[in-house]
């Protein structure tokens, strides 16, 4: 799993620290060319990128189910057991736009 942040390091730990997460980070400032690149124009935005390369699914905003379809996999492919993304109550939305 790779993260890109548009925003600075700084602004990023700040997140990660608030979410208790530590995402290995690449940075994609103004005028985020790397976004351009690949025509990203909302965030968040979740790409799963097989081993040749090839994109092989997106998610653009928030989507709860995909979320948890992308934790699974990752655990799958760490040889993981799936660990529950939401606590039983939290309020998550289904689908939150970018």
């Amino acid at each position: 799993m790779l993260a890109v942040s548009q925003d600075d390091p700084e602004a990023t730990a700040r997140f990660y620290a608030g979410l208790n997460v530590a995402i290995p980070t690449l940075y994609d400032p103004d005028p985020w060319e790397a976004s351009e690149a690949v025509g990203l124009t909302n965030v968040p935005a979740f790409v799963v990128v097989g081993k040749d390369g090839v994109i092989r699914d997106v998610a653009v905003g928030f989507q709860r189910h995909k979320m948890e379809e992308f934790a699974e996999l990752a655990a799958d492919r760490a040889g993981r057991r799936t660990e529950a993304l939401f606590s039983p109550g939290e309020a998550v939305p289904v689908l939150k736009p970018g």
